[in-house]
């Protein structure tokens, strides 16, 4: 991200309790423990990491649509 990085916007949510509600997803290059384990603390619901292909990524986004929002409406 050109402004912030990801962990940076983690913390900026995590000092506004009133988004408190807003579930943080992170999609990243790295698949570091450590990382994945920084972004969890700072509040991260999801951590994964950035597929490699179009068809993973579309597998992806089915998947967090369905866990997320409930329902499956993307296209096959």
């Amino acid at each position: 991200m050109p402004l912030m990085s990801g962990f940076e916007v983690l913390e900026w949510l995590k000092c506004h309790p009133e988004i408190g509600e807003l579930p943080a997803l992170v999609l990243s290059s790295s698949a570091h423990q450590e990382d994945v384990a920084k972004a969890r603390a700072l509040g991260a619901r999801d951590y994964h990491v950035k597929p490699s292909d179009q068809h993973q990524l579309i597998q992806l986004a089915r998947e967090l649509q369905s866990k997320w929002l409930g329902h499956n409406t993307l296209a096959s």
